[in-house]
Formats: structure tokens, C-alpha cells, sequence
């Protein structure tokens, strides 16, 4: 009856098995392709009337996270040139 986050590195394989009932996980690790002989990271999600999200990098600040929070706000809007 929560959530969770798990953050993984870049440059790394990253292979998710998940479920979830009555909650929902989010897998949200981009477009990067690690080197084929990379190290590899499984991550097993179960989530039971919560969630979890696996996103790839670091943590971003609270002053990045607002930062970027205003400039989808302001393209949202029309205020910035695409």
C-alpha cells in the first residue's frame, strides 16, 4: 500500500519481470543501449496495491526537478520557441 523507486546506472543491461495487482509499476529507462558485454541487472517487481518505478541515473535535485517541471510548463503554454 505504497511505492517505491529504484534507481539503476547507466550503462548497464537492465531486465525487468514485474506484476502488479490492483497498483501499477512503471519502467522508465530510456533509450540507451549498454554495451552487449556489459554487466546485467534484474529487477523482479510485485506490487501489490502500490506501485514501484524503475528509472535510469541518478536522483535529480529538487531544484532540477522544478526546473525542468517549469519548462514543460511553459512549452505546454506556447512560451518557448520549439
Amino acid at each position: 500500500m505504497g511505492g517505491g523507486e529504484i534507481r539503476v546506472p547507466h550503462g548497464v543491461e537492465v531486465q525487468v519481470s514485474q506484476f502488479a495487482f490492483m497498483g501499477g509499476n512503471d519502467v522508465e529507462l530510456g533509450d540507451d543501449t549498454p554495451p552487449p558485454t556489459g554487466p546485467v541487472i534484474r529487477v523482479r517487481l510485485v506490487s501489490i496495491m502500490g506501485g514501484a518505478t524503475v528509472r535510469r541515473g541518478p536522483k535529480q535535485s529538487k531544484a532540477q526537478r522544478r526546473k525542468e517541471r517549469a519548462l514543460r510548463k511553459a512549452e505546454r503554454h506556447g512560451e518557448l520557441d520549439p
